[in-house]
């Protein structure tokens, strides 16, 4: 009972660890992104005299399939910042307000890597949602479901069979609403062969 354990610790471990007990040729890859983005948007409120701020924090995560060739197939999501303007003089809004814009995507992914330099592109929904505050505190909240894109290119690097670092130049695009964003963040890979 005792060798039968120990076997199944060993085989596991092999697993995580990335070890070619149990190898096959297909993967699922879950990666980490987290960067900077700068948004360029159309404004549709002009402000007398504000504080725009354009660039920001912005974290994703993907899961990939990817079988025996070239080609996978995914999800990713996350959170991007898309812009912040706080009010320091106009007529129709208090001194100190602030408008934040953000975006969550929803994507189906579709990416090509080899060598270690990973191409993708994605297509799906993102939740864009506008927050009104004053005095630090929301008053206004609003959120739309919009249809857009996104484009990627990087490079994976792997410290194990299992896991591995890299970086990649992304650009975000919701057309309804005229906003871009392109982000260049670093990448955290783990992926199970199976």
């Amino acid at each position: 009972m005792k060798s039968i354990i120990i076997i199944i610790l060993l085989m596991s471990g092999n697993i995580l660890l990335g070890q070619d007990t149990l190898r096959g040729d297909y993967r699922i890859i879950i990666q980490g992104n987290l960067g900077l983005s700068r948004s360029y948007i159309q404004r549709t409120t002009i402000i007398d005299k504000a504080e725009y701020t354009q660039t920001g924090l912005m974290g994703t995560m993907r899961v990939l399939w990817r079988p025996d060739h070239l080609l996978g197939i995914g999800i990713e999501t996350g959170l991007l910042r898309v812009s912040n303007l706080l009010v320091k003089e106009d007529a129709n809004l208090p001194v100190g307000s602030a408008i934040k814009l953000g975006a969550i995507p929803i994507l189906a992914v579709f990416s090509m890597e080899k060598y270690g330099i990973e191409i993708s592109s994605g297509v799906g929904i993102y939740d864009y949602h506008v927050d009104a505050l004053v005095n630090a505190e929301i008053t206004t909240s609003s959120n739309e479901w919009e249809i857009g894109w996104m484009v990627s290119a990087g490079y994976y690097y792997p410290l194990t069979r299992s896991l591995g670092v890299g970086g990649d130049v992304r650009l975000y695009a919701i057309p309804e609403r005229s906003v871009q964003l392109m982000s260049l963040s670093a990448k955290f890979q783990w992926q199970l062969w199976y």
